[in-house]
């Protein structure tokens, strides 16, 4: 079976404090899906993901188009380090234009 998890918010500059309170959201809501069940997490969390994958290499695909994470991209790569998820994003070839 497959579960998967749409997020609607904007991450954009949200204050920090609501940051946390959406990710403690998430955390909630991905504890209550059943165990076995293939996850997917999809949305836009205006995350730039570092191509830096040390400590990371099953999360962080190879492809990623920037030298360093924002906040946001931090939070999303932790968020997907606990709940064993690889962001997609990462693992693609992108053209420089998407930076």
């Amino acid at each position: 079976d497959c579960s998967e998890v749409w997020c609607l918010e904007h991450m954009g500059s949200s204050a920090s404090f609501e940051k946390d309170k959406f990710y403690r959201t998430l955390a909630d809501t991905f504890d209550e899906l059943p165990r076995h069940d293939l996850k997917l997490l999809l949305g836009d969390f205006n995350a730039k993901v570092t191509s830096d994958r040390y400590g990371c290499e099953v999360v962080i695909g190879g492809e990623s188009l920037h030298s360093s994470s924002n906040d946001n991209g931090t939070r999303l790569v932790d968020f997907c380090a606990a709940n064993q998820l690889v962001i997609g994003g990462t693992l693609f070839q992108h053209r420089d234009i998407h930076k």
